[in-house]
């Protein structure tokens, strides 16, 4: 058993069509829901929204706008872009799999926002990547063996809270 997103679904296909050994390539496979909360078992909390469309208020090419997001939004662009299997539509009429697997496994669980997704969405925009430069060489210290795991974690912890101060 793996945990993973519908991406691996294409990596599976392209073994089964190009790897050499083909023995070593997985046939027997099907999808089911991640792991849910005994407590909430009908919701899911890592929907991931790869693309939003938005028009400014203000752009004086407020027509072009309209048609390129109703054309993304749209059935020509939602056929076109299954073709991709790299991520499901929003129409679900457009996933095929000829080999039977459950796709509505992706569908059947409601998103919700944890309370954690809207804590991270009050972060400053630059903070992550702040956070991210301060850290590498705290593990470096660590991998070294020049600094705890302990110390490690508590100078990321009091540096990282500098940051959002």
């Amino acid at each position: 058993m793996v945990i993973e997103g519908s991406p691996l679904i294409s990596k599976i296909r392209q073994a089964q069509a190009t790897y050499p050994n083909q023995n070593k390539v997985i046939k027997n496979w099907d999808i089911v829901t991640i792991p849910v909360d005994p407590l909430n078992p009908e919701v899911r909390s890592d929907v991931t929204i790869n693309e939003l469309f938005a028009i400014n208020a203000t752009t004086p090419n407020a027509e072009a706008a309209w048609e390129f997001v109703s054309y993304v939004t749209g059935e020509e662009y939602a056929r076109a872009n299954a073709k991709s299997q790299m991520f499901f539509p929003v129409r679900t009429k457009y996933i095929k799999d000829n080999e039977g697997h459950n796709m509505e496994a992706f569908y059947k669980l409601k998103p919700v926002v944890s309370h954690f997704d809207q804590e991270l969405s009050k972060m400053p925009t630059d903070y992550f990547g702040k956070l991210h430069q301060m850290m590498l060489p705290e593990f470096k210290k660590a991998a070294d063996g020049t600094q705890s795991i302990a110390d490690t974690l508590d100078q990321i912890q009091m540096r990282g809270n500098r940051l959002i101060e």
